[in-house]
């Protein structure tokens, strides 16, 4: 794998993530469960282009925060901690440490 794509420990964006704790990969999109922005990042698309970017390319997709730029833990439909994910169909779950669950 290339060099990062994300900002590290930046202030929550759609292309920035703060300890990334997990990765899922459906064979469509790539999942990013991020520990300290207690949230998980979608990605639509996975390109060489992507990969090898040093800019930080931008995200699709957020679950657990209301916005791109929020990153508070827990709440109704919040993350707090998230440390793994997984899909299954058309289910995505992900491990949220701080709550004590699984959320889907």
């Amino acid at each position: 794998m290339g060099p990062s794509t994300e900002v590290r420990g930046a202030t929550p964006a759609a292309h920035s993530l703060n300890s990334p704790c997990g990765a899922f990969w459906d064979g469509q999109r790539l999942y990013i469960a991020g520990c300290d922005n207690n949230r998980v990042v979608i990605y639509n698309v996975l390109t060489k282009a992507l990969l090898a970017s040093q800019a930080g390319d931008a995200a699709d997709a957020v679950l657990g925060q209301s916005a791109f730029n929020a990153a508070a833990a827990s709440g109704p439909g919040g993350l707090n901690r998230p440390e793994g994910v997984w899909v299954e169909g058309s289910r995505i779950g992900v491990a949220d440490s701080n709550d004590n669950r699984i959320a889907f």
